[in-house]
């Protein structure tokens, strides 16, 4: 069981299966190595199977791809329903048209080979060299035995060797390379005007004008769709709700942990070292109690004054002043005592006491720490419990009885997770790609349990289905006034710099803005990094500006203003096929190229081994995940 195996799949063990597992493309990678053979057939290609728990396993993979590309960006319920599903099925029919084509060329792998890739995997590795041991607890943390894992080994190696052989880094043409280094690396001078269009007087709508742009944009002034669901949630933090402590497990557990609470003793010190006994005591015998006497009157006794400042014993140096620099108490001047640096007398100017924090003030915080190292080490108990009552043919109730969690009631959530109150529920997982799996089914369609990111898992079922609705006019009739004065100030905009746009030199361009009495802004010869350092301009702005001929306008717009800008001058760099930048360049093309020829090689092998996909089991994907 997967989520069994999650235990001990941590740590350096999860090296191994991030290594072999994430893809760099659909067409490379290893497939699902801890399907077990109940699962359903999802697609054939050739005598080569995929099946379910792959297609699970690829599905969140892709997520999590996307989720390291976009970060916070990404939200899988964006978007189209299925459409991970879909491409982590694509991914695994790229694998296996891939394999059948391995077969056919005969690419094979040694034994010596597998042996040898095994030895200098550093996963497997203790202080540089080869651990059975370790390679062994490698493979039992994950339910995997030798063979297993010997038997993908290959599968992966000879893809590899494909790979190399199709992928083999080869120069493009040079004068390919020449023209696209001169396009990317070009400076480009501009002059432009921008309009604020916020302030363009338009007609007031009427209530024709209103509904005629409602219909034009149906999907903005509409009730979303929403779902009425019934939620478990597996997590650190629902488990520690249900977790028990008794009082005298807490007070057992602060006194194992009581040095975290507790404050050293610290002294505020001053110093005067001397670099003989007779010196040291005579001054000693007479110290003043006065800080800033000591201080000064140990000067011209000859000594070498330090305001050392507050110290715990342990920051006291060197170490044998601390005894009796923490037996002197307040106000009083010390012996002298020897250490290699010479004779030092200590004033003890303040002591602040050790402090303990009692049981009482740290309580609730070593509750909930307990309730939550108690709720990791269940977790995964747990959701196999649910995961079992949902197996047996269990429901929501049942999966919640034997979880011990509490159903979560979710009441007219939209795609986002908001409520009609526009709130979020705190106790939903803070992935969101579980809203993907409430949306995507239908009433009653209780789910198995599906794995989320951070160790969490959920399990659902929809109880009532709201679809999207127009929203009555007079609701919408303020937003709907709003965006199409908008759309009008816009369209003034742009009608006041068509003659701008239009220019074809740059007197034109000159002439059209003093006629709109608009100034005009130049940006001399810059490169794209160089606009975009401005953060003047959107990225599809600059776009235009590089590909536009030299001599011709560009126009945009953002929410309130509309800009109008005229390439004036461009300059290509030379091309030096011995730079350093230019060597650069062609590497990168190469692999770019290289790239291109393993996607093709993907695509012409499912040509020649065109899969056969199993619908039944590709439709229940979304019902049990």
């Amino acid at each position: 069981m997967l989520i069994a195996m999650r235990k001990g799949a941590a740590g350096w063990v999860a090296k191994i299966l991030f290594g072999l597992l994430i893809l760099s493309f659909a067409v490379w990678g290893i497939g699902d190595y801890l399907t077990p053979d109940s699962n359903p057939v999802v697609a054939k290609v050739g005598d080569v199977e995929i099946r379910r728990g792959q297609v699970d396993l690829a599905e969140r993979q892709q997520t999590e791809q996307m989720r390291r590309l976009l970060g916070n960006q990404f939200n899988p319920s964006d978007l189209p329903e299925g459409a991970l599903r879909d491409a982590a099925i694509e991914q695994l029919v790229g694998q296996a048209a891939l394999d059948m084509e391995v077969r056919a060329l005969d690419i094979g792998i040694s034994d010596q080979g597998i042996g040898d890739a095994i030895r200098n995997d550093p996963s497997f590795q203790q202080n540089g060299k080869f651990d059975a041991d370790r390679f062994r607890r490698s493979l039992s943390s994950v339910g995997l035995n030798e063979e297993a894992y010997t038997q993908n080994m290959r599968t992966e190696l000879r893809r590899k060797q494909l790979r190399d052989s199709i992928g083999a880094k080869i120069s493009p043409p040079y004068a390919l390379v020449e023209t696209m280094f001169s396009l990317e690396r070009q400076k480009r001078s501009i002059s432009y005007v921008e309009l604020d269009i916020s302030s363009i007087e338009t007609p007031k709508p009427s209530d024709n004008d209103l509904k005629e742009y409602i219909n034009e944009n149906p999907s903005s002034f509409a009730e979303p769709a929403r779902r009425d669901t019934r939620a478990i949630v597996i997590s650190t933090s629902s488990v520690s709700k249900i977790v028990k402590i008794s009082e005298a497990e807490i007070a057992n557990y602060y006194e194992d942990s009581k040095e975290r609470y507790r404050t050293p003793e610290i002294r505020s010190l001053s110093q005067a070292l001397f670099q003989n006994e007779e010196d040291a005591r005579n001054f000693a015998a007479k110290a003043p109690d006065n800080k800033q006497t000591f201080l000064k009157n140990a000067e011209i006794a000859g000594g070498s004054v330090i305001d050392l400042g507050e110290l715990s014993r342990e920051q006291v140096f060197p170490a044998e002043l601390s005894k009796t620099a923490f037996a002197v108490p307040e106000g009083p001047v010390s012996s002298p005592i020897s250490t290699n640096l010479g004779w030092h007398v200590l004033f003890i100017e303040k002591i602040t006491p050790e402090n303990i924090k009692p049981l009482e003030s740290v309580a609730d915080e070593l509750k909930l720490e307990m309730q939550q190292e108690q709720a990791l080490s269940k977790i995964t108990d747990i959701a196999n419990a649910a995961e079992d009552a949902l197996a047996a043919g269990g429901d929501l109730q049942a999966a919640s009885a034997a979880s011990g969690l509490p159903i979560i009631k979710l009441q007219g959530i939209d795609r986002r997770g908001v409520d009609r109150d526009g709130s979020v529920s705190l106790e939903m997982p803070a992935d969101p790609s579980y809203l993907a799996a409430i949306f995507e089914r239908t009433v009653g369609d209780q789910s198995g349990l599906i794995e989320l990111r951070d160790g969490v898992f959920m399990a659902l079922i929809v109880d009532k289905i709201y679809e999207s609705a127009p929203k009555p006019f007079d609701v919408v009739r303020a937003e709907a006034s709003e965006k199409w004065t908008q759309k009008k100030q816009l369209e003034l905009g742009q009608a006041q710099l068509k003659k701008l746009a239009d220019a074809t030199s740059i007197s034109g361009f000159q002439q059209a803005s003093k006629e709109a009495a608009i100034n005009i802004t130049e940006i001399q010869l810059s490169s794209r990094e160089d606009f975009t350092a401005l953060g003047k301009f959107q990225t599809g702005f600059i776009e235009q500006i590089f590909s536009s001929r030299e001599n011709n306008s560009v126009l945009t717009n953002t929410k309130n203003t509309v800009i109008a800008a005229f390439v004036s001058d461009i300059e290509r760099p030379g091309f030096n096929v011995a730079g350093d930048a230019e060597k650069e360049f062609i590497a990168g093309m190469s692999n770019l190229y290289a790239n291109e020829r393993a996607e093709l090689l993907g695509k012409l092998a499912r040509t020649v081994h065109p899969p056969e996909i199993t619908q039944e089991p590709t439709d229940a994907l979304s019902g049990s995940n």
